[in-house]
């Protein structure tokens, strides 16, 4: 049985369909095997034409890094050697600058100190002085409201106005220690020109209202800049 078995393999093997199927298989190895030789060829050529290209890129790239590299390193150095002469020198300065301030403020006239310690005195009396008010009604009429305006003479504005005055010239008898020579009339002038805190001044409201309100004191008077611009 085994016998007749292999005869028909046999007959099977040279059968000509059998001969066809394994022609038509070495011929697709073949095409396979050709199209990857032709394959490690073709990239062989790429990599001849190409790479030594790309090598020679990257060791000018390296380069070009290592150049960059150290003339960081230089800009470093250069920006904290700036930066170390840019304190030095301010620090020079500020330091000048405060020894010749305190030079200035150390000799300057003691009638300067004499007369902020007047203004704090006088700011003082300022504050505690009381308001004068004066009441009266308005002899017209609105005719929308048939009312009267109630008229309010007071002093509150120019006590106001006098203690910006003074509180404006502490600083600036501060700074008159700065000038090299001292000017006596300037002290004077300051004290002639506090305003009057007696001038009476008009609010006008209905009879209704609680009355007069102060002004706010403003940060600087325009007297005291006049003087000093002088």
């Amino acid at each position: 049985m085994e016998t007749q078995a292999n005869k028909t393999l046999e007959l099977l093997e040279k059968h000509p369909l059998t001969q066809q199927l394994k022609a038509d298989e070495a011929a697709a190895t073949l095409a396979r095997r050709k199209a990857a030789a032709a394959r490690i060829q073709a990239l062989k050529t790429e990599r001849e034409a190409t790479l030594p290209g790309l090598i020679q890129a990257h060791k000018r790239a390296l380069e070009a890094h290592e150049a960059a590299k150290k003339a960081l390193g230089s800009l470093e150095a250069d920006c904290r050697a700036a930066y170390i002469a840019k304190v030095n020198k301010a620090d020079h300065y500020q330091r000048g600058n405060a020894k010749a301030t305190d030079v200035l403020h150390s000799t300057a006239s003691p009638e300067l100190d004499s007369a902020i310690a007047w203004f704090r005195e006088k700011i003082e009396t300022i504050r505690h002085q009381k308001p004068i008010n004066q009441q009266r009604l308005d002899g017209r009429r609105d005719p929308v409201n048939d009312r009267q305006a109630l008229l309010t003479f007071t002093n509150a504005d120019a006590i106001n106005k006098a203690l910006a005055y003074c509180r404006q010239a502490i600083p600036a008898l501060e700074a008159l220690k700065m000038e090299p020579d001292f000017d006596a009339g300037k002290i004077e002038a300051l004290k002639k020109s506090i305003p009057d805190t007696n001038e009476l001044s008009e609010v006008r409201h209905s009879k209704k209202d609680s009355g007069w309100k102060p002004r706010p004191v403003p940060n600087s008077d325009p007297v005291v800049e006049r003087l000093l611009s002088r």
